[in-house]
């Protein structure tokens, strides 16, 4: 399935990686749509491939650490269009909460950057389409979980 001018939305995730801190993994993007801008790891559904195995496999192949999904978060489309007004980008992105089991972030596969970001910076950096309102949404409004050492 071609990403770029697709004949159907392309299916994707990502998820809301927080840790101790409740500080969010934040990716800055190396490829388009969004390149250069910061993101939520995650990427493409493979086909026959379970969402949330797809979810842990793009977070590990983007930022290098393995996470544990809790919850089911909500459902949002990314359409990108040109100039001439056509789909360029449309992607229906399922998004889930998780937590970080191990590893240190490090940036690979499609991201240039990648950091942990505490609520209180969100505005301090230059989001993909809905993204820095989303998360400004999601610490206002949600009670975040403990974590057991």
């Amino acid at each position: 399935m071609k990403r770029k001018f697709p004949n159907a939305p392309i299916p994707a995730v990502s998820g809301i990686v927080l840790n101790e801190k409740n500080e969010i993994l934040a990716i800055r993007r190396g490829k388009n749509p969004g390149k250069g801008r910061w993101s939520l790891p995650g990427g493409v559904v493979r086909l026959g491939e379970p969402i949330q195995d797809a979810l842990r496999r793009e977070i590990r192949e983007e930022c290098g650490v393995d996470v544990a999904v809790l919850k089911f978060m909500t459902v949002f489309d990314r359409i990108f269009r040109n100039s001439r007004g056509e789909v360029e980008y449309h992607y229906v992105l399922v998004n889930f909460l998780c937590r970080l089991k191990k590893g240190t972030p490090a940036a690979s596969s499609d991201a240039a950057d990648v950091r942990w970001i505490c609520s209180d910076d969100l505005d301090r950096y230059q989001w993909t389409i809905g993204v820095g309102k989303f998360l400004e949404n999601f610490f206002a409004n949600l009670v975040l979980p403990k974590f057991k050492k």
